[in-house]
C-alpha cells in the first residue's frame, strides 16, 4: 500500500490524493465471479487463469468528489432503500484514476523492478472498450466505468453537521436530529471520507461516542516535544 500526492497543488494539502493497493496475485476469473462481474467480461480474463507469478496494482481515489445517495423507499422500515452509488460522476475522480494508472506503469519501469525482470503482462482489450485504442486514456476511462469498486468503505449516509443543514442526520454529539435517545456511531456520520481505510477512524468514532454517552470530559491535549 502506498499514498501519493500527484500534483504540486495537492502537495500543499495535508493529505494525499491517491492510494495504491498492491496484491501479490493476478486477478483471475473465480474472484470476479464472487464480485458479480458479468460472464462476458470474466471470459475475457480466462487467459490469466494460467498465469502463476505476478502482482497487481490498483489505484484508489482519496477524497473523491463524486457523491451518491441513499434514500428511503417508503415509511416501511423493511423496504430496501434506494441506493445510488453515482461512481465517477466527477471528472476529477476520473483524472485521479488515470494518474493512478500512470503511477502503476511507472513502478514497473523503476530500476528495482527492472532488476528482477518485471514486465507488464500481455493482455487484450475488453470487448466493451474495443472502440478505443488499447491502454489509451480513453480506453482506461471506459474500463473504469465498466467496473468501478468502492474498496468497501462507503461513508456519509448519516452525515454529521448542524441541524440547519438539510443534508445532515446527526449533530456533533452524534445525536439524530429531531429524536431523543438515538445516536449513530459508525462511518456513516463522516461528512467526508478519510484519506485511507476507514476502520481505525470508525473505532475512534465509537470510542468518542461511548465517552459522550458516559458523560466523560474530553482529555486536554498533550504537548509533544519537537
Amino acid at each position: 500500500m502506498a499514498f501519493k500526492s500527484t500534483t504540486p497543488d495537492t502537495k500543499q494539502k495535508k493529505w494525499p490524493d491517491l492510494q495504491l493497493h498492491f496484491f501479490n496475485y493476478i486477478p483471475k476469473t473465480e474472484p470476479m465471479r464472487m464480485l458479480y462481474v458479468d460472464e462476458q467480461t470474466r471470459s475475457e480474463f480466462e487467459p490469466r487463469d494460467a498465469w502463476e507469478d505476478g502482482w497487481s496494482c490498483f489505484p484508489t481515489v482519496l477524497r473523491p468528489e463524486s457523491r451518491g445517495s441513499l434514500t428511503l423507499a417508503s415509511t416501511d422500515p423493511f423496504d430496501h432503500p434506494h441506493i445510488r452509488a453515482n461512481y465517477l460522476d466527477s471528472q476529477y475522480d476520473i483524472d485521479m484514476l488515470l494518474k493512478g494508472i500512470e503511477e502503476c506503469y511507472a513502478l514497473v519501469r523503476t530500476n528495482t523492478m527492472q532488476s528482477i525482470g518485471a514486465t507488464l503482462l500481455e493482455t487484450s482489450p475488453l470487448t466493451a472498450c474495443k472502440q478505443h485504442k488499447f491502454e489509451s486514456p480513453e480506453y482506461w476511462v471506459c474500463y473504469f466505468k465498466l467496473r468501478p469498486f468502492t474498496v468497501y468503505h462507503p461513508v456519509g449516509t448519516c452525515k454529521m453537521g448542524p441541524g440547519t443543514d438539510s443534508t445532515t442526520v446527526v449533530d456533533p454529539q452524534l445525536r439524530v436530529h429531531g429524536l431523543t435517545g438515538l445516536r449513530v456511531a459508525d462511518a456513516s456520520v463522516m461528512p467526508w471520507i478519510t484519506s485511507a481505510n476507514t476502520q481505525i477512524p470508525t473505532v475512534m468514532i465509537a470510542e468518542k461516542a461511548a465517552d459522550m454517552i458516559l458523560g466523560k470530559q474530553t482529555p486536554r491535549p498533550i504537548q509533544l516535544d519537537n
